[in-house]
């Protein structure tokens, strides 16, 4: 049971909360997707499981290749998103001013892994997890392409194919 002081904090938390109310945040709300790069994603997400899946006509199939598509793409928006810092951790080491670059390796090349923690756990994080997604549905399309060959191979149709082949017909 919560107490009289922990649901007026959760009250007051949840009318913090709650997006954008005037007309120009949600309007600055609604670029977010077009600022992050994610609506060039859409068109590219449906040509890798287009590729992937050329006969679509298998809905489970089509399904994990879009989820296979869609985590391709997370997983190079990611690695893009390491190399600009990466490069962001370059270029401020080169413009240190001595001349010399504060974080040198043994043979003088420079060192990027001194970017933010956080910043680099959270791309790890998104990686991490996009990789194991994609993996599952990786595994998963593999399997329903093996029963879906196994069922056509021994005679047995798709139940959608079935319940129309043993139709009335008039």
């Amino acid at each position: 049971m919560s107490t009289l002081k922990q649901i007026a904090a959760n009250q007051r938390n949840g009318r913090r909360s709650r997006g954008p109310r005037t007309a120009a945040g949600k309007a600055r709300a609604s670029r977010n997707a077009r600022r992050h790069g994610l609506t060039r994603i859409a068109p590219r997400i449906w040509a890798i499981a287009c590729a992937i899946c050329p006969d679509s006509s298998n809905p489970l199939l089509l399904e994990q290749a879009l989820i296979i598509g869609e985590t391709t793409c997370v997983l190079s928006a990611v690695q893009a998103e390491q190399m600009v810092q990466a490069q962001r951790r370059l270029e401020q080491q080169h413009s240190n001013g001595d001349g010399m670059p504060p974080c040198c390796g043994p043979h003088g090349e420079l060192e990027a892994t001194d970017m933010p923690v956080p910043a680099l756990e959270r791309l790890y994080r998104y990686e991490r997890r996009a990789l194991s997604r994609r993996n599952r549905a990786v595994a998963k399309f593999i399997g329903v392409a093996r029963q879906h060959a196994l069922s056509n191979r021994i005679g047995l149709r798709p139940a959608h194919r079935a319940a129309a082949h043993f139709a009335p017909r008039n």
